[in-house]
């Protein structure tokens, strides 16, 4: 029972994570269309900023 707990847990967090990686990306790429290109990339140097 507490495995699942801990996945869902995890599961939400993550969720949380990309809906914010993508608020932000959404965001940045209003004030630099350019980054638009880098993709992913662009949402990992994000997320590295952020922590």
């Amino acid at each position: 029972m507490k495995k699942i707990f801990y996945i869902l847990t995890l599961f939400t967090v993550l969720l949380l994570t990309e809906t914010v990686l993508a608020l932000e990306d959404i965001s940045l790429n209003i004030d630099m269309p350019k980054k638009v290109q880098v993709g992913e990339n662009f949402k990992i140097d994000i997320y590295v900023n952020l922590n």
